[in-house]
């Protein structure tokens, strides 16, 4: 037999069944494995991609979150700087304003929408300009005091800060005013060289009548007599000036008031008595127009009675002898009224305005012998003031003066 036919004999047979079990693995093994395992893998697919969308939602719930607590630090920051009491700008670094608080638009007087002009536009200041310039171009922090004229003069402090954390450095502005505070130390370096005046005198005059006494040991007793007079004037005129810079202090200090219900008639009554032998050596005239006399109030006794001596020691000092003297009281609900009202010398007009600040006096020429501490009126204004009342004068230079006080006060049924 030849090989050809030997090879179709045996190996067709051969070749036919491995093509039909080829087909038959394909058919019935195969093809179900093949769905099966493409199945798993578009389940896992799903699944991947299942996994990448929560995270990227996930991702932008964190970005949220993180924006909102961003936004709402951002805004409390806003808050802080639009509540300060200092003006506060900041302006990036070609000089335009970004950021301008209230403060700093009413400390300035700036005219609106500031936001986006450059600085030298809105603030009318040729050296804080340049000082502003000056920190730009140097990235420079700057201090200092500078004082605005217009619309009013002001004492401003000025503070340059250069803000380095942005791609282009900002600059911040800070003024703060500080008009008050140096008006308060020019009132305290007053202050300290009035006492030191008013205490120097009497003590210089103490001192050279005590040495006086004790080198000249020949003295005549009138002389003598004369001397210790003196000094004994002088050491009641510091002892009042203590006296009364103590309760000036109490007053300007906050000293809270003690309210009792008390009738104000028997107080000024009181007051009257006091000063009786006062009155008497200058044959004053004292007149009461004391309406409602046994109405009460509630109010502070001892500052109304503060008040009652100083306005009438005053009355009777610069009241030349025979002279009278009116005390009034009034109720206007809610408030209580007082007045005291003089026949003396008066008060010139240019001197009313200065006449309640302390140890001011009008010129001793006019006064006569007079003499006070200079802080009478000082204290009155003070506690009227502490009680949110009001006082007013009214004076004619040789025909006398009148003093109105205004106090709130509770009253009581008669």
């Amino acid at each position: 037999m030849l090989w050809w036919q030997m090879a179709l004999h045996y190996f067709l047979p051969i070749v036919c069944v491995s093509v039909l079990l080829h087909i038959i693995f394909l058919y019935y093994f195969w093809d179900p494995y093949e769905r099966y395992l493409y199945q798993r893998l578009h389940l896992d697919q799903d699944a991947f991609n299942l996994d990448i969308i929560h995270n990227i939602e996930k991702t932008w719930n964190t970005l949220k979150t993180q924006s909102q607590l961003i936004e709402q630090e951002s805004q409390k920051l806003q808050n802080i700087i639009n509540y300060m009491s200092e003006g506060v700008m900041i302006s990036d670094h070609e000089g335009v304003i970004i950021q301008c608080n209230p403060a700093m638009e009413a400390l300035l007087n700036f005219p609106p929408r500031v936001i986006g002009k450059h600085y030298w536009e809105v603030i009318i200041h040729q050296e804080l300009c340049s000082k502003i310039k000056s920190s730009i171009e140097t990235l420079q922090n700057a201090n200092g005091e500078i004082v605005f004229i217009s619309p009013t003069e002001k004492n401003v402090k000025y503070e340059l800060i250069v803000l380095r954390g942005h791609t282009e450095p900002q600059i911040l502005i800070k003024l703060s005013d500080w008009t008050q505070i140096r008006k308060l130390e020019r009132v305290r370096a007053d202050f300290v060289a009035n006492v030191s005046h008013e205490l120097r005198s009497p003590l210089t005059a103490i001192l050279g009548f005590v040495e006086t006494l004790q080198e000249e040991k020949s003295l005549s007793q009138e002389k003598t007599d004369k001397f210790l007079s003196i000094i004994y004037n002088n050491v009641i005129r510091l002892s009042d000036i203590v006296e009364d810079l103590l309760i000036l202090s109490k007053v300007e200090t906050g000293d809270q008031a003690k309210y009792t219900v008390f009738n104000p008639s028997e107080l000024i009554n009181e007051v009257v008595e006091l000063y009786r032998q006062k009155i008497q050596e200058k044959d004053h005239t004292i007149q009461f127009t004391l309406l409602d006399p046994k109405r009460d109030i509630l109010s502070d006794r001892d500052h109304l009675r503060q008040i009652i001596i100083n306005l009438l020691d005053n009355a009777i000092k610069y009241t030349p002898k025979h002279g009278l003297i009116i005390l009034s009281q009034r109720f206007e609900d809610p408030c209580y009224l007082l007045t005291v009202e003089d026949t003396g010398i008066g008060i010139p007009y240019n001197d009313q305005n200065r006449i309640f600040e302390r140890f001011y006096r009008v010129d001793k020429s006019r006064t006569g012998e007079t003499s006070g501490t200079g802080l009478g009126l000082s204290i009155v204004k003070n506690i009227v003031e502490s009680h949110h009342g009001s006082i007013s004068l009214k004076s004619e230079l040789g025909k006398g003066s009148s003093f109105t006080v205004v106090l709130p006060a509770e009253f009581q049924a008669t």
